[in-house]
């Protein structure tokens, strides 16, 4: 091989670069990695061919689809849907479960069947959610090889395969994760952040909580707390991010008020013990298989539980993620944004501390604990407590390309370490794989049994008289819309600002 070749490879493919000559190759391979996330997420999904007889395809997320297409095509308001089953709660009021599925792209279940929208939201999804990753690419400077890292990582965990495999339509939401990394690795660079920064947040939380993904809602605001908490510096931000979002999300709080007291959560259980958290990290499991973990939960699906990415993965996060974020010296640039005198580590370590939180948080006894001491939303919302872990293995992964690029950087890179480097990438892509094979639609239906059935005429559009919850769902709107409107104003007027001292 000419090794003016090979070391132009090496230097393209491992090392961030800036140059002319080597930028569009670099969005040529781009857009290589989005076409094929596309297409694996499509073969994951048998192209719409999804079989609406196990989980929540059948139970949830069939009967919730048909309920919103009912509505697009009679051109009525989602109010009331005619058998409240499908909200697994006390209620026909569709809007006033928080975990319901209102996005904006819900006006196309007038032109697509229910699994062609499936297909469509999801694609569009995992494209702004590659939007996202590439934010974060610039944030860190990562090369083309760091970068396809997390977006193997970040798109193909075990943790987002199982939950969309079982039809938590919701999940689709994860995606948008990324530009939740992105805006907070932004307020961890920045010395100061203004409204603008509070409205980009608040507006992403607002699009996660549209789309049913109240979950993650409370997560990435949960998360902001305890940041803000071990690091003070942010905690008016964050204050005011969390006032915002709740008030530009006033359309979907409101109406939720009305069940409360009514829509009873119980909790579940989370990860039993260390050694299972290691488990979900490092072993395939198998859909249609739940658990009790020896009777310390109720019976949980193996869903619930698994973030697999693979041993070579798993130490991967821990030597690069964690030992490397906490000992590595800065760079050079690092070293230009110094936050708070910090001489040696990452720049980003700070992100450590929520990551171990969350990290408590999803073990059985000790959610179990904090729902009975602090009985507040995110915590008595919640009735599966290893869910929360998504959120360390995201910041830690991110933490560990930072960091694995730093390496990359700092050594003599030659044809030997990148060879060993490309073998062991694809000893990780080997074991993602297999995984994506067993939870993939057609195989994970094949292993539920007593099969249901999901009739979709029986879900459709069953509006009536409901004052108390027209009135909410109008003050909740308008509360959104002023929320919406102040937030311009306040960005308005902060960009204004730095020009007038400029002229005076």
């Amino acid at each position: 091989m000419d090794l003016k070749f090979l070391n132009g490879f090496i230097n393209w493919f491992f090392h961030y670069s800036t140059e002319k000559k080597q930028r569009w190759l670099v969005w040529v391979y781009f857009g290589v990695l989005l076409l094929g996330g596309l297409l694996l997420w499509g073969v994951f999904l048998n192209w719409g061919n999804i079989s609406f007889t196990y989980e929540d395809w059948a139970a949830i997320t069939g009967p919730r689809l048909a309920f919103l297409r009912d509505a697009m095509q009679k051109m009525v308001l989602p109010l009331h849907i005619s058998n409240p089953v499908a909200l697994d709660a006390p209620t026909d009021r569709f809007l006033s479960v928080p975990n319901t599925f209102i996005g904006p792209t819900v006006i196309f279940l007038n032109f697509l069947n229910i699994p062609n929208f499936i297909i469509f939201q999801t694609f569009l999804m995992f494209a702004v959610g590659f939007t996202g990753l590439l934010a974060l690419r610039n944030q860190l400077k990562l090369s083309p090889f760091a970068f396809t890292i997390l977006f193997l990582l970040f798109n193909f965990n075990g943790h987002i395969l199982s939950h969309y495999s079982v039809g938590h339509f919701s999940w689709n939401s994860y995606f948008l994760l990324a530009w939740f990394a992105a805006l907070v690795i932004e307020l961890v660079q920045k010395k100061q952040v203004g409204w603008g920064w509070v409205t980009k947040m608040t507006l992403l939380m607002f699009l996660i909580f549209l789309q049913g993904a109240y979950h993650f809602f409370l997560y990435s605001l949960t998360f902001l707390l305890v940041l803000a908490i071990f690091s003070p510096k942010y905690f008016l931000t964050v204050i005011k991010t969390i006032v915002a979002c709740a008030l530009v999300s006033a359309i979907r709080i409101a109406p939720a008020l009305l069940e409360t007291g009514v829509l009873k959560v119980y909790y579940l259980g989370g990860y039993p013990t260390v050694q299972s958290l290691w488990d979900a990290l490092v072993t395939i499991t198998l859909p249609g298989i739940y658990d009790t973990a020896n009777g310390i939960n109720a019976p949980l699906g193996n869903w619930e539980f698994t973030i697999y990415i693979g041993l070579l993965g798993a130490l991967f996060l821990i030597f690069f993620g964690i030992y490397r974020t906490l000992h590595a010296r800065p760079t050079v640039q690092d070293l230009r944004q110094t936050i708070d005198g910090v001489e040696q580590g990452s720049p980003f370590r700070m992100l450590l501390l929520p990551c171990l939180v969350f990290t408590l948080f999803s073990f059985t006894a000790v959610f179990e604990e904090l729902r009975v001491l602090i009985s507040i939303p995110p915590l008595s919302g919640e009735r599966v407590a290893s869910r929360l872990f998504i959120f360390t293995i995201l910041f830690v992964m991110i933490l560990a390309v930072y960091e694995l690029q730093n390496w990359l950087d700092s050594i003599h890179l030659n044809s030997f370490i990148a060879l060993c480097c490309l073998f062991l990438f694809g000893y990780e892509l080997n074991d993602l794989w297999q995984n994506f094979r067993f939870w993939a639609v057609d195989h994970a239906a094949s292993t539920f049994p007593n099969p249901s059935t999901f009739e979709q005429g029986n879900w459709f559009v069953a509006n009536h008289p409901d004052e108390h919850y027209f009135m909410l769902l109008i003050i909740g709107l308008v509360v959104t819309c002023l929320s919406l409107a102040a937030l311009a104003f306040l960005v308005r007027q902060e960009n204004r600002s730095p020009r007038a001292s400029a002229q005076s």
